[in-house]
């Protein structure tokens, strides 16, 4: 514990740099010069199972090796307090630069937005892959893959972090029993529906992912309607709803960009040409 203290600089406050109702993130520097990310579970006495549930979740990452998975170095509990320490990653979040940074590689080159999409694609496959490093092992279900929880290296390699609401998975269980979690907008629907959480459900979230950085959209934006009494009311538009009836009538279905070409698009930019112009402009 006091190794972590010193490393945040007991954890202050303009070290933090991320934060959830459960949980805040500090970046720290360790004894041996290494730049790790100190996740540190919080709440009160209503949050205690959760906080004690998602602490285990995040150590069942302790098994799982792959490069496109932040990487575990430790864990902490002591004191009433429970830490869990990453490896830090340089360029912050797939969201900080789809919807923050004005310009960063993501937002101006097709190649490094294909790459991304990839490497997170790889990262699923190996968490429902029933085996790892030929030992046999259940899959695991993420439950909340979207934009935020995919960390940028300094080479902007993706890799997919926080596993506080994963869970493993065995087919021959489908229970309803516990509540269905994640985020709107990027939870599958019949997830929602039912309650009845399968690899699928991570399979749907990749999905949005994948519109959202190839568009530039968020998976849930508002937009503004006029009712007839002159009055304006915000609506909740989704992005897939939206996306799906041009995909299946061919009008979003464009020429695959070349990633060459890294100066064509950036996505949701106006430059629509690498693909499906009107999916972007609408």
């Amino acid at each position: 514990m006091a190794e972590l203290a010193a490393a945040t600089n007991n954890f202050a406050t303009d070290r933090q740099i991320g934060t959830n109702p459960v949980a805040r993130v500090y970046k720290g520097w360790l004894a041996d010069g290494r730049e790790v990310a100190v996740k540190q579970l919080v709440g009160n006495s209503n949050l205690s199972l959760a906080v004690e549930e998602e602490f285990q979740a995040e150590l069942s990452l302790l098994s799982i090796r792959h490069s496109h998975i932040v990487r575990l170095l430790g864990w902490c509990a002591a004191e009433g307090k429970h830490l869990v320490v990453y490896e830090n990653m340089k360029n912050g979040t797939l969201d900080d630069h789809l919807h923050g940074a004005p310009s960063s590689p993501v937002t101006t080159s097709w190649r490094t937005r294909v790459e991304i999409l990839l490497g997170v694609s790889r990262a699923v496959e190996h968490l429902q892959s029933s085996s790892s490093d030929g030992e046999r092992r259940r899959p695991v279900i993420h439950r909340d893959i979207k934009p935020s929880n995919i960390l940028l290296d300094d080479a902007w390699a993706p890799r997919l972090t926080d596993f506080g609401l994963s869970l493993t998975w065995d087919e021959r269980e489908c229970s309803s029993e516990l509540p269905v979690v994640g985020t709107c907008g990027y939870a599958a629907p019949e997830y929602v529906a039912t309650g009845c959480i399968r690899p699928a459900s991570d399979v749907y979230g990749l999905g949005v992912v994948m519109l959202e950085v190839l568009t530039g959209r968020k998976a849930l934006s508002q937009r503004a309607v006029v009712l007839n009494d002159g009055c304006t009311r915000f609506a909740h538009e989704s992005l897939v709803e939206l996306a799906l009836p041009m995909i299946r009538s061919g009008k979003a279905s464009g020429q695959t960009p070349d990633t060459d070409a890294d100066a064509e698009a950036a996505p949701g930019g106006g430059h629509g040409g690498a693909h499906g112009s009107a999916l972007l402009a609408a």
